[in-house]
């Protein structure tokens, strides 16, 4: 079974999105740091793998740094097949920091990348949009608004 790994920063609406998808329960909560080891799931005919949350490849704290080293030996992996890096969409700016260092890391493996534009709810709440045609042409790979909370665009969501 190959393996498609979530990465995204912490309180980003990641593991909700995990919950979604693989119909598990893992914890979730509203402050940085819940998911500090990997989760696992099926997802279709897929592994689905949680990655703890962080702000960046270079790591801040020893928390990091382990997830890190976890997604450079997932990159090396040929089991790995697909990257889903998700994206804050009330924090864009800052969540593509992460995201572009995470696609350049992908590319330079050779393994897939999309993103998930995720809590797209709360952009809409405010009467705002998000061209993801746009950005996905920038990004030069597929993006998808959605929203785990209340499951908008989730069954839109193809890998």
């Amino acid at each position: 079974m190959k393996n498609i790994i979530l990465v995204g920063k912490p309180n980003s609406g990641k593991s909700l999105l995990f919950n979604q998808l693989t119909g598990l329960r893992q914890k979730v909560a509203n402050f940085p740091g819940v998911t500090v080891e990997l989760k696992s799931g099926t997802f279709d005919q897929y592994k689905l793998v949680d990655f703890p949350g962080t702000y960046s490849l270079k790591s801040l704290s020893r928390d990091e740094e382990l997830a890190i080293e976890k997604l450079h030996e997932a990159m090396l992996s040929d089991e790995t097949s697909l990257v889903v890096c998700n994206l804050d969409a009330t924090r864009l700016e800052s969540s593509l920091v992460f995201g572009l260092q995470v696609r350049d890391l992908a590319l330079q493996h050779n393994k897939g990348i999309i993103f998930a534009l995720n809590m797209i709810d709360e952009v809409q709440r405010f009467g705002h949009e998000i061209d993801t045609e746009k950005l996905a042409t920038d990004l030069g790979c597929a993006v998808f608004a959605l929203s785990a909370k209340t499951l908008i665009g989730l069954h839109e969501f193809k890998l």
